[in-house]
């Protein structure tokens, strides 16, 4: 426009986009594994106003720091940061609490063993749901023991946090792929296209079950 233009229509000129945009749209993704919805009829995703997704964890050193990269890992699956996470010092402001067991793990780089060793197990306890509403935050166990060196383990326990924390977003559901991290075993420790697919529609598929009140 001329330097002449009046600043009315300017104004509408820079209006008429924004009011043409309705807001991200919703994902059109396949395949797509079933998140809970099909088989439980249960849908949950962490809401706008629950963000971040607050982690907890009373372990230092490797434990905690695979923990951070685990919650990065699925922040960099969503189109408009609709997950976002942080790890919190105070246990009682934890939307998910988080417990390593085993003995002590160096940390080191990490590497993707092929084929991934089974040196550690995990399992994500979903709490009581009552009037469709959580009552308590998720609970994650992730454990090792001596039986593998620190390398297979550390590769173990990055890839079995990872899956649960995938969990904890509200993948209710193991997947049959063995490709996908939401494997019930978890032999790769990135989400497959899948897994993005899955997480994705997930968000932006209207939830019947809400967090509990902190």
């Amino acid at each position: 426009m001329s330097p002449k233009t009046p600043l009315s229509l300017l104004i509408a000129a820079l209006l008429i986009p924004a009011l043409g945009c309705e807001g991200p749209q919703a994902p059109s993704r396949t395949p797509v594994n079933d998140f809970g919805q099909l088989r439980r009829g249960l849908v949950f995703s962490w809401p706008e106003d629950r963000q971040p997704v607050r982690f907890w964890t009373e372990n230092d050193g490797a434990p905690r720091r695979l923990l951070e990269l685990g919650i990065q890992i699925w922040e960099a699956q969503f189109l408009y940061g609709e997950f976002r996470g942080e790890v919190v010092a105070d246990s009682s402001q934890a939307d998910v609490l988080v417990e390593f067991v085993g003995p002590p793990l160096q940390d080191e780089p990490l590497t993707d063993d092929t084929p991934a060793i089974q040196a550690c197990s995990g399992v994500t306890a979903v709490p009581p749901i009552v009037s469709n509403q959580l009552t308590a935050p998720f609970s994650i166990r992730v454990n090792w023991g001596v039986a593998f060196d620190n390398q297979d383990t550390i590769n173990c326990v990055a890839r079995v946090t990872n899956h649960e924390i995938g969990h904890a977003l509200g993948i209710f559901e193991e997947s049959g792929n063995t490709d996908d991290l939401m494997f019930t075993t978890p032999l790769v420790r990135f989400p497959s296209r899948i897994d993005r697919n899955t997480v994705q529609t997930l968000y932006h598929t209207t939830a019947n079950i809400t967090p509990f009140e902190r």
